[in-house]
C-alpha cells in the first residue's frame, strides 16, 4: 500500500490503547484517492475527538482498496466518538458513492 502524504504513526506510542484498521474495497484507483482524500480531508476540517490521538490512510498497489489506521487512547473514547461518526462517514459516503 502507498501512503497518504505526512508523517507514519508512531506504532508504539504508550499512550494508543486501541488500534482500529480499516478497510474499504474501492474497486478503482480513482476511486480510491478519492475515498482516501475525502476520508482524511473530513479530519482536517472536524475538531478532533478527544482520545484520537492519529489518523493515516493507505492506498493499495493494485488500485482497488483503501486502508486507515487510527490510534485512540482507549476503547472507551472510540465509542463515544462512534456515537457521532456520521459526521465523517456521511460526506465521505456522498462524494464517493458504493
Amino acid at each position: 500500500m502507498t501512503g497518504h502524504p505526512g508523517p507514519l504513526p508512531q506504532i508504539d506510542r504508550p499512550d494508543a490503547g486501541l488500534v482500529l484498521i480499516s478497510r474499504w474495497y474501492v474497486g478503482t484507483p480513482d476511486q480510491q484517492r478519492a475515498v482516501l482524500d475525502h476520508s482524511l480531508g473530513r479530519w482536517d476540517q472536524l475538531p478532533w475527538p478527544d482520545g484520537l490521538l492519529s489518523v493515516n490512510g493507505y492506498t493499495s498497489t493494485d488500485g482497488d482498496t483503501v486502508m486507515t489506521y487510527a490510534q485512540w487512547t482507549s476503547d472507551k473514547a472510540f465509542r463515544l466518538f462512534d456515537q457521532a461518526r456520521p459526521a465523517i462517514d456521511g460526506p465521505v459516503t456522498e462524494a464517493c458513492p458504493g
